[in-house]
């Protein structure tokens, strides 16, 4: 879909220096200039410069577009759909996505699975928030805005090394060409082990150790569930068949489902510990 192989975009300087807000990990308001060129080359190759169409594009000029018939050429249509996917907001562009999709399941013979599965997997790469429902040809949320906010305000956090961390797991989860799950949630785990040391001011303690500190020292009346919970996840992490090592047999194979669970989970309890240590 594009010759642009470089794949991450690091963080601008004002960024990084927090002059101006982390970005977030997943697409959900907006879509980047990038998305909406891989989404544009993706419908232009399918629908647009074929010469088999897939589906009748005069009925995207008259029952999308609302046009008139008489008034329908592909020249026509092209410059109207690239504003729509070029520059419209998101719900615009998923408007004119589902409306595609939709015709196109109609045509089981012109490979709708296919064409299904390409749009998610531009829509996975560039991280966005939404997939194509395949059975229904319907855009559907993958995460919500709160998730999304509680990630955000993390990565903002007062304290350094869990900003960093926090950051650092956002940056490689957000690495569309080369995504790297594991590191993300060794990242995740980090920040979260970074803020209960500081909360329970130890600052050479393990996550587990910390968590006990916590409930030792009355700070905070943490249920022995959750910090047995806790416990677990970051034993899971770390111990000879967790994601932090290398990858060997037997070893758990690394998701992006998985990473985006321990960034949003590790995003909300590290403000929950903000909150202690604000208290």
């Amino acid at each position: 879909m594009t010759d642009d192989l470089s794949g991450v975009r690091p963080p601008n300087f004002s960024e990084r220096h927090g002059y101006e807000p982390y970005p977030p990990p997943l697409q959900l308001q907006h879509l980047d200039e990038r998305t909406r060129t891989d989404l544009w080359n993706y419908f232009y190759a399918r629908y647009i410069d074929v010469y088999d169409d897939p589906i009748e594009l005069s009925t995207v000029w008259t029952g999308f577009l609302g046009k008139y018939q008489h008034n329908y050429t592909l020249s026509r249509l092209t410059p109207e759909l690239l504003d729509i996917v070029g520059g419209q907001p998101i719900n615009r562009v998923f408007d004119l996505t589902e409306y595609l999709m939709q015709r196109s399941r109609l045509c089981l013979l012109r490979n709708y699975e296919g064409a299904a599965e390409g749009l998610n997997i531009i829509l996975a790469r560039n991280r966005v928030g939404y997939r194509l429902n395949v059975a229904e040809a319907l855009i559907v949320p993958i995460t919500n805005e709160q998730e999304m906010q509680s990630v955000e305000t993390a990565a903002n956090s007062d304290l350094p090394e869990v900003r960093q961390h926090l950051r650092a797991a956002v940056q490689l989860f957000a690495d569309r060409d080369n995504p790297q799950w594991a590191k993300s949630i060794s990242e995740s785990i980090s920040a979260v082990e970074f803020a209960a040391r500081v909360v329970a001011a130890k600052p050479a303690a393990t996550l587990e150790k910390a968590l006990d500190e916590i409930k030792r020292n009355g700070k905070a009346d943490l249920h022995p569930a959750l910090i047995d919970g806790w416990r677990k996840l970051y034993a899971f992490t770390g111990d000879s068949g967790g994601i932090r090592h290398a990858l060997r047999v037997g070893t758990l194979t690394p998701t992006q489902a998985m990473a985006q669970y321990f960034l949003v989970t590790c995003s909300a309890f590290v403000n929950l510990l903000a909150s202690i240590d604000a208290g």
